[in-house]
């Protein structure tokens, strides 16, 4: 055999995350982490309003990329220690990995050449310790195979969140309003944005608008196992969001991730006013009308034959950002239900705040 069982293995630690007077506390298995250190206050990180119209395609300028900061730079301060004590699940999860993936490889041609002479019947009589070599070929494969897909599990960090009854509330009624925020029927993430010429390109927006699809879910990070699918945000140009119990984490791959504390967020949620050229959302809200081609006081350019009336929709816009690098905005075409994930995700981060 070109592999072996793996002589030495040792899961990751269970770790304990709660809430402390002071903060949020740590600990790994009864030995503590230091406290999540407070940062800097959020200050004004927007810079001036953006205008709410918006056009779903790029202008003949170059847009302003809206995307997050490298991951060496996201992670807030006090979770450096439990972000390096997911680099080593990481890394045992990488081995383990390539060890699974060659295992069922091994384990697949080894079951395939033993029942082809099981269901045989001159071979495996004419050829007994060759039968038999097979077929302790094929366990063998399966006990390993098995063994490493065990030990997959265990690698898994093992999360224990100790909510206190207002805060495991406030987190619930979170996870409830983004349950219905993710089956709206169209989600964007918008990857950047500039402000148009609304003479030269005849259009009675303000901004342009660069969006790719993406999906919100419920589910988890194979680095963290929570016992309950989390919020995760698709990231069109970086990592996705995952809003775990008392912190949030930032995941592009195993190798390549940050984590925040809720208090270093800046949650918005706006109305947005979008023309809407492709199909119409569904769940949109039709607030008015206009044309593919204007004049300055929004009537249809007439000199223009294929002049087209166009919807424009009410969405909702969330704009994410933190002190240390995040910048995601998302469009939901329910606006409702993202202004109440917003509101709720604010009142979740003040019961963290608060401890109780």
């Amino acid at each position: 055999m070109s592999w072996r069982f793996r002589t030495s293995f040792t899961p990751p630690p269970s770790v304990r995350i709660t809430i402390a007077p002071d903060g949020v506390f740590t600990s790994v298995e009864g030995e503590s982490l230091p406290n999540l250190a407070s940062g800097p206050d959020v200050g004004d990180l927007h810079g001036g309003q953006l205008p709410d119209n918006s056009l779903p395609h790029a202008g003949p300028t170059a847009l302003a990329s809206i995307r997050s900061a490298g991951t060496g730079l996201l992670t807030t301060p006090g979770l450096s220690e439990f972000k390096r004590l997911l680099d080593s699940v990481r890394r045992e999860l990488g081995t383990i990995g390539n060890a699974l993936a060659h295992a069922r490889n091994e384990e697949a041609f080894a079951v395939g050449a033993f029942r082809k002479w099981e269901q045989g019947w001159l071979m495996r009589r004419l050829f007994k310790a060759k039968y038999e070599k097979l077929r302790e070929s094929a366990e063998l494969n399966f006990a390993m195979r098995a063994e490493l897909e065990e030990q997959w599990k265990l690698s898994q960090l093992r999360t224990d969140f100790e909510l206190p009854e207002g805060v495991f509330r406030a987190f619930n009624n979170m996870h409830r309003e983004f349950a219905v925020l993710m089956n709206s029927d169209r989600i964007w993430d918008s990857v950047g944005h500039r402000g148009t010429d609304r003479v030269a390109e005849r259009t009675t927006a303000t901004r342009s608008v660069d969006r790719q699809p993406v999906k919100f879910q419920l589910g988890a990070c194979d680095l963290i196992e929570a016992g309950v699918g989390v919020p995760r945000l698709g990231n069109a140009n970086g990592g996705d969001l995952f809003f775990y119990p008392l912190f949030v984490l930032y995941f592009i791959s195993a190798e390549n991730f940050a984590l925040l504390e809720y208090k270093d967020l800046d949650v918005e949620y706006r109305v947005t006013k979008f023309i809407e050229r492709e199909t119409l959302p569904r769940d949109a809200t039709v607030v008015g009308q206009t044309w593919s081609k204007t004049n300055k006081d929004g009537s249809p350019d007439r000199r223009f034959n294929d002049n087209k009336q166009i919807p424009i929709a009410k969405y909702g816009r969330i704009s994410i950002r933190s002190t240390t690098g995040l910048n995601e905005e998302y469009i939901a075409s329910n606006a409702d239900a993202a202004e109440s994930f917003v509101s709720m995700l604010d009142l979740y981060s003040k019961a963290i705040a608060a401890g109780v």
